[in-house]
């Protein structure tokens, strides 16, 4: 059962650090779909016609070992893994969260994390049924709370977008302002 009241305790003990909504980089991935679908998801955020063309290319392949045989392809998205790194380390997409619940997130889909963390913070528990507490802020970006258009499925660079300003909109209410 979750919690209804705020969990002080839970606040205190646990170790928090940061989560990166898409993850930094795609070298332990082992499930094909959801390496594939990395790449979909840090692609939008460079919107361009010459990613359009990787990403159809990404289709065509069923395995990881194939698409790493493809030098060409290969060569193209270690240039792009370089490319998103500065991407992935942006408040666009980085959340907080206890380390336990962070660790059990691993290299999953946004859509997959998604899963997890809405499952957990139903239960007020996680896989392992520790106690858990997830931040309001990390759910409403796994709600996408802030957003007009909804897609559960992958996080994109409108929603980084929209993510951030959020962030700015509630931290304008507790922050002075300049003159």
């Amino acid at each position: 059962m979750a919690h209804h009241k705020f969990p002080f305790e839970l606040f205190v003990k646990e170790d928090w650090s940061i989560e990166h909504i898409i993850p930094q980089n795609p070298k332990d991935i082992s499930d094909v779909e959801i390496y594939k679908q990395w790449y979909i998801d840090i692609l939008s955020f460079n919107e361009t016609d010459v990613y359009d063309q990787i990403i159809n290319q990404l289709k065509n392949y069923t395995s990881i070992e194939d698409i790493n045989s493809d030098k060409e392809l290969k060569s193209k998205l270690d240039k792009i893994v370089d490319e998103f790194e500065d991407t992935t380390h942006k408040i666009d997409n980085l959340l907080l969260l206890d380390r336990n619940t962070n660790s059990a997130l691993g290299n999953l889909s946004f859509k997959e994390k998604r899963k997890k963390i809405l499952r957990f913070d139903k239960r007020g528990m996680n896989d392992n049924d520790k106690p858990v507490f997830i931040p309001i802020e990390t759910l409403n970006a796994f709600n996408k709370t802030f957003g007009e258009k909804i897609n559960i499925e992958n996080w994109l660079r409108t929603d980084g977008d929209n993510y951030r300003i959020s962030i700015a909109e509630r931290l304008a209410d507790f922050l002075p302002k300049s003159n």
